[in-house]
């Protein structure tokens, strides 16, 4: 049964990005999700404060929540076409993800990140690992949000009402 949910997995990943524009609207998000990390993130001073080790965490993190995301649209809007319907678990597990990983984009030494600007700055900074343990749960919850989607990418689960 785990053999063939990763093989439906596999098989759906590929149906979505055997497609042109899909590979474009994953690298069109990347880039612009990845720019946003690059611009809120100074890498000398998470050295400088904290250091390399968790300079590279949070280089990881934010790539894989790029990577992640960057999968997540095009996968949704390519069920979307097919069915024209939207599934809100995977969309508020994947936003939640998006917005975890955003929210602490950047350099936690100096507080230069989105949550600053967004008032949760000393939240953030009381956090035993400056942000980076809700980038994990990012991580976690974007990986859960493509899984679910790729399981069911062909299955419409729109209810009927009688």
């Amino acid at each position: 049964m785990k053999m063939k949910m990763s093989k439906e997995i596999k098989n759906n990943f590929i149906e979505v990005f055997s497609k042109w524009h899909n590979i474009l609207i994953f690298i069109i998000i990347f880039i612009s999700i990845g720019s946003i990390f690059i611009y809120f993130t100074n890498l000398d001073l998470i050295v400088g404060n904290i250091g390399y080790n968790y300079m590279w965490a949070q280089i990881i993190m934010q790539i894989l929540i790029t990577i992640l995301f960057g999968l997540f649209v095009p996968i949704s809007i390519h069920k979307f076409r097919m069915f024209n319907s939207v599934s809100t678990k995977e969309n508020l597990s994947s936003g939640s993800g998006t917005f975890l990983g955003l929210l602490v984009a950047g350099c936690p030494a100096c507080s230069i990140t989105l949550a600053s600007y967004l008032g949760f700055g000393s939240i953030i900074s009381f956090l035993p690992w400056y942000g980076l343990e809700l980038k994990i749960i990012a991580v976690f919850l974007l990986i859960y949000a493509n899984i679910s989607l790729l399981k069911k990418l062909n299955v419409c689960e729109i209810k009927k009402k009688y």
